[in-house]
């Protein structure tokens, strides 16, 4: 059995994504095919933008992985991740971030 990755979002208390008419991040982002060592953030945003994920075990600010294309659904794979172990991310996109 694979022990359990935990990544937790984060959102300062009181927040919301908001998103413009057809600009920005739409919904919030998921996690998808996680397991001991990698996950995939998801997230959809109005119309094609670039994008990013910041994420890491202390702070969202240890690592970045940019969204390899300018798109509106948006797959990054965090890779190299430590099995059993709480990560924090936030996603950037056309400006917003979660």
């Amino acid at each position: 059995m694979l022990p359990l990755l935990v990544i937790l979002a984060s959102l300062a208390p009181g927040t919301a994504v908001v998103p413009g008419p057809g600009d920005g991040i739409v919904g919030s982002p998921y996690l998808q095919q996680t397991g001991a060592t990698s996950t995939y953030v998801v997230w959809k945003t109005g119309r094609p933008l670039s994008g990013a994920v910041e994420y890491g075990r202390r702070s969202a600010r240890e690592r970045m992985r940019l969204a390899p294309k300018r798109r509106a659904l948006h797959a990054v794979r965090l890779g190299g991740l430590s099995p059993a172990t709480s990560y924090i991310y936030r996603v950037t996109a056309g400006g917003r971030t979660t």
